[in-house]
């Protein structure tokens, strides 16, 4: 019985760092992903803009898809880093939902040259924003 505990912690702590290292190299390689998407959806001003942006759109979603596969192949054994890793998975869910928005505006606007899809974008923005709190919440769970 002894014995089993022992072995139990290091085995928790190992599945832990594994999740741990897993979200770092994740979201080192995410940040750039986010600087080339800020970057495009910076300002836009003219139909051509609108594609970059939507191009840049796409190419964000599955960066963070891949983010989200990653995360959710590793196991948590630790109850706060569990509570961490489902908050993770959910705002990361929550993000390409609005990023899948905000796409779908940025269509709009580019079918209507610039008449449409305002208020699809301002809704898809507010979604983003939300989920970037959940993800950074989870964050501070997951690296306390």
């Amino acid at each position: 019985m002894i014995a089993t505990s022992l072995v139990a912690t290091p085995l928790a702590r190992a599945s832990d760092d594994s999740l741990r290292q897993v979200v770092k190299d994740q979201a080192a390689r995410q940040v750039k992903e986010d600087a080339k998407f800020k970057k495009a959806t910076k300002s836009i001003t003219s139909r051509a803009k609108a594609i970059k942006a939507r191009t840049a759109t796409v190419r964000q979603q599955k960066s963070v898809d891949t983010f989200r596969k990653a995360v959710r192949a590793e196991q948590a054994d630790t109850d706060q880093v569990k509570a961490g890793r489902t908050q993770l998975l959910k705002g990361l869910a929550t993000y390409n939902h609005g990023l899948d928005k905000l796409r779908t505006a940025l269509t709009q606007a580019i079918k209507t040259n610039g008449r449409g899809g305002e208020a699809s974008a301002r809704a898809a923005i507010k979604t983003i924003n939300k989920s970037l709190t959940q993800i950074s919440s989870a964050a501070k769970k997951i690296n306390p």
